[in-house]
């Protein structure tokens, strides 16, 4: 009974948090972003900076690497649905899951100490990767992880807003 309601109580944080990843102490790592340009023309490079930050009571190890190893971008259009991936960010992320950091790069640890945080950011040309018009959109990232040692789970950051012209 004990180990149903705590799995319930995970459940119940996790949804409340939905750009971290909660565990059992009910602490967190987190993902977050921020772009600092919200207008954009098609084809220009956007800019996402990015922050982990560690929760825990313990020092977490996560890999890094070429972005698209472990990251993912997501571009939602203004009625809420998914706007497709083009041909050649479907190409992309078909060769990572096959060759994995082989072809883009080697990963590398990070450690971060409890409360640390670590700040990296990408410069993305997203009509690259969406097949999108002029319009509003929210942008958001996940970052992947499931290393046999390290940090393991998913992290999803929050959403941005931003315009394409």
């Amino acid at each position: 009974m004990k180990k149903i309601i705590l799995f319930l109580m995970i459940i119940a944080a996790a949804s409340k948090i939905a750009y971290s990843t909660t565990y059992p102490s009910g602490k967190v790592v987190t993902l977050s972003i921020e772009i600092p340009q919200n207008c954009y023309s098609q084809g220009s490079a956007m800019l996402i900076k990015l922050k982990i930050t560690n929760k825990l009571d313990n020092a977490i190890t996560f890999w890094r690497s070429s972005f698209l190893v472990n990251h993912r971008i997501y571009l939602i259009d203004n009625n809420g649905v998914p706007v497709k991936l083009t041909e050649y960010y479907e190409h992309l992320l078909k060769e990572i899951e096959l060759s994995g950091d082989e072809r883009i790069g080697k990963n590398y640890p990070t450690t971060l100490a409890s409360g640390d945080s670590c700040e990296y950011s990408a410069e993305i040309n997203i009509s690259d990767l969406f097949k999108m018009r002029s319009g509003s959109y929210e942008v958001y990232v996940t970052y992947n992880d499931f290393q046999c040692k390290g940090f393991n789970g998913k992290l999803i950051s929050n959403k941005e807003k931003i315009k394409v012209n």
